[in-house]
Order: structure tokens, then C-alpha cells, then sequence
């Protein structure tokens, strides 16, 4: 059985490159049965989106120090875990049968 713990979940709905930014989502767009309400998605799809995207996606909406601390703890943890991974199974592989 896993221990429960802290961990970086992988995302595939968000890639990022030295290039760019690719985020992939889903807006659901308001209806009246089964046609949709134009003017409202477009204010969804117009205005809002690209408030949230602006707000969000983009690296000058953040704090640089929030930033580069995420990134270094994430590193940090990727590092401690592949430490500890070989640790665990160093001693594992090495021990005595019996």
C-alpha cells in the first residue's frame, strides 16, 4: 500500500516550453435547451477567457519570487524523492537473504 504524502501532480492539460504556454480546457457555454446563448458565450469567450488567461497563464501575472520559490521546491522534491528512491532501493537489493 502507497504512504499517503505530498506530491507534484503531473498535468497534461498545461505545457509549458522555453517557447510557450499550451493550456488545454473546456468553457461551457450558456444554453436555453439545446441552442446556445450567443451573446453570452461571447462575452464568456470575448471578455472573460482572456481576463483569465491574462490573470492567470501568463508569467507577468505573478510574483517572481512566488514563482522561482514554487519552482526551486518542486525541484528540491523531485531530488529528495529520486535520493530517497535509490536509498530504498540500495537497501533492498544489498541485504541478506535469509
Amino acid at each position: 500500500m502507497d504512504t499517503p504524502g505530498q506530491q507534484v501532480l503531473e498535468r497534461t492539460s498545461v505545457l509549458v516550453t522555453p517557447e510557450f504556454v499550451e493550456a488545454r480546457f473546456t468553457v461551457a457555454l450558456p444554453a436555453a435547451g439545446r441552442n446556445i446563448l450567443g451573446h453570452k458565450a461571447m462575452e464568456i469567450l470575448v471578455e472573460a477567457l482572456p481576463s483569465v488567461v491574462q490573470n492567470s497563464l501568463l508569467y507577468s501575472a505573478h510574483k517572481v519570487t512566488h514563482t522561482h520559490t514554487h519552482t526551486h521546491t518542486h525541484t528540491y522534491t523531485l531530488s529528495l524523492s529520486l535520493s530517497l528512491s535509490l536509498t530504498h532501493t540500495h537497501t533492498h537489493t544489498n541485504r541478506p537473504r535469509t
